[in-house]
């Protein structure tokens, strides 16, 4: 691989990345959402939603919407078992923006 492939590659997986982090706080998002909110073309945006989608992580709704597809769902169940509550803590009051009351 060259270094030019390697920066390339590292670029497309933080932009996967961002589009993932784009539903965490809304359920469903076009593609022209998604790509105004990241700064990224439509055709960019476009094969970054249809890439995703091809791993389960993305699914379109018959309106041409995504949301989080089932490999999320798989691979955060897979986390929380592995990892615990605990260690989740931190992420889901970043996200929710409150403090998350420990489980009893």
């Amino acid at each position: 691989m060259t270094q030019e492939s390697t920066r390339t590659g590292a670029q497309s997986l933080e932009r996967a990345m961002a589009v993932l982090q784009c539903f965490e706080t809304r359920p469903t998002l076009g593609a022209t959402e998604v790509a105004r909110e990241l700064g990224l073309s439509v055709s960019t945006t476009h094969r970054l939603l249809k890439a995703l989608g091809q791993g389960g992580l993305l699914v379109q709704d018959g309106n041409g919407r995504y949301c989080l597809g089932p490999r999320t769902a798989l691979l955060g169940a897979l986390a929380g078992q592995r990892l615990g509550f605990a260690a989740a803590r931190p992420l889901l009051e970043e996200i929710t923006g409150a403090a998350v009351p420990s489980p009893r």
